[in-house]
């Protein structure tokens, strides 16, 4: 997880850069499941992993400090990366405590868009559905009627 910035609300079309340091999380419990992300001298930065007593498994929360306030954040954003990649953005608060399930349903889609720019489902057509049930990798085709296919999933990953 990591937080990063936008130059507008998020919406469709809007661009979303990786700004802060990737703290790898683990979605076990009873290992590291969070960070933190704090304001030091006009920047913002993340901390961790560590150990947030109480979260299920399944759960990885990002905590922010109340040094900070909401104009201060105003284009900060939390994010859930795969592979280095955001999956996820949102919002953030000062003084908040943000969970993220790591197992909802992601979707997959061909579009003319830049990497890292927001889309929402009707922003997009013949969204692909990509549910994790076994484990924590799958790898998928583009078929030649540009249609997803998964060819294989990794249940030793879960």
């Amino acid at each position: 997880m990591t937080w990063g910035t936008v130059r507008a609300p998020l919406a469709d079309g809007v661009h979303f850069q990786l700004s802060g340091e990737k703290i790898n999380v683990s979605a076990i419990h009873n290992e590291p499941n969070s960070a933190v992300v704090g304001y030091c001298g006009g920047t913002f930065n993340i901390t961790g992993p560590s150990n947030m007593p109480g979260l299920p498994d399944g759960v990885i929360a990002v905590k922010t400090t109340s040094d900070f306030s909401n104009e201060d954040c105003e284009n900060m954003k939390l994010a859930v990366c795969m592979k280095g990649k955001p999956v996820f953005v949102m919002d953030s608060a000062p003084g908040g405590l943000f969970r993220f399930t790591t197992k909802p349903t992601y979707y997959i889609c061909v579009t003319n868009e830049k990497e890292g720019t927001v889309v929402s489902a009707t922003f997009v057509t013949n969204p692909y559905p990509v549910v994790f049930d076994k484990g924590t990798s799958l790898k998928l085709i583009l078929n030649k009627f540009n249609k997803f296919e998964v060819v294989k999933e990794f249940p030793e990953d879960y």
